[in-house]
């Protein structure tokens, strides 16, 4: 019987030993092989035998792979490509099976060729024994009758066996270009699939950078609209300031008060010392040009 190549996933392991057609060594050592020397009438062969179908060498495969990551576009690649592989898996084990099955349905019918060539044979050589009796024919004559149906035995042996070993490598070709086109099949899908993953992947970077930028720079250009609407609010609460000590200063009635606000300033740590100063003195120059025009 026809022995069958099973592995993980639908596919064979890569650390089975696959074995290859044996059929050929199995007709060598059983199927019987008439010489064709000559014999005596008397003389028997071993009567044909069943033949062992052999083993198709279903080659190696590749393994089920895994996902590896958690982000979500390379992710749904693996698995996706899992299931293609799946697909592929199941798909080679088919073609294994239906390989096998072909490798018992020839030797079942080679079998049976066999069987009647013997039996042909064997039918001839009663006929040989009966013609020879009725024809009184002995001797040399015998044997060559013997000779002719060995002869024609194992011309039929041989393209019986020929027919088979025929068979059965058309079989193994067939099956081996059909698991190769599976397998290119499943590779060409796996890589079209995780292509297009990783593309949607950098895309999605891509578009991240792209947003983070994008919020960086808006964030920066509000954060500097607010410090210069910050500034102008200070720079207005500090001139209102300004404003009511210049007019708190024009109310000075007399230039001591007003150098005495100037000597008192000038030792101060206040902010707007300057401004101040310039308001005061502003101040001291219009008693002065009142005392003048007196």
């Amino acid at each position: 019987m026809a022995s069958k190549a099973t592995g993980r996933a639908g596919g064979v392991n890569k650390n089975q030993t696959t074995k290859p057609i044996r059929a050929a060594a199995a007709i060598v050592n059983t199927v019987p092989v008439v010489t064709t020397k000559p014999v005596a009438a008397t003389s028997t062969i071993v009567p044909a035998q069943n033949v062992e179908p052999g083993t198709l060498n279903p080659g190696s495969t590749v393994s089920r792979p895994e996902v590896t990551t958690t982000d979500p576009y390379i992710r749904a690649g693996q698995q996706a490509v899992q299931g293609y592989y799946d697909a592929y898996a199941a798909r080679r084990q088919g073609l294994i099976d239906a390989a096998n099955a072909r490798y018992n349905e020839a030797n079942t019918s080679y079998n049976a060729s066999a069987k009647r060539t013997y039996g042909n044979y064997l039918e001839a050589q009663k006929a040989s024994r009966s013609r020879a009796s009725d024809n009184g024919m002995t001797g040399g004559a015998i044997e060559r009758m013997n000779v002719d149906s060995a002869n024609n035995y194992n011309r039929g042996y041989a393209a019986n066996e020929a027919g088979r070993m025929k068979t059965l490598s058309g079989i193994q070709t067939q099956y081996d270009s059909d698991a190769i086109n599976a397998l290119v099949d499943y590779q060409n899908t796996a890589t079209n699939t995780m292509a297009n993953a990783w593309q949607a992947y950098q895309q999605a970077a891509d578009q991240k950078a792209a947003d983070e930028a994008n919020r960086k720079l808006q964030q920066d250009q509000f954060n500097a609209q607010q410090k210069m609407q910050q500034k102008q609010f200070d720079y207005q609460k500090n001139q209102d300031k300004l404003n009511r000590y210049a007019e708190t200063v024009g109310q000075y009635n007399s230039r001591k008060k007003v150098n005495k606000a100037i000597s008192k300033m000038k030792k101060s740590d206040d902010p707007n010392k300057k401004e101040k100063l310039q308001i005061l003195r502003a101040q001291a120059a219009k008693f002065k040009n009142k005392k003048k025009k007196k």
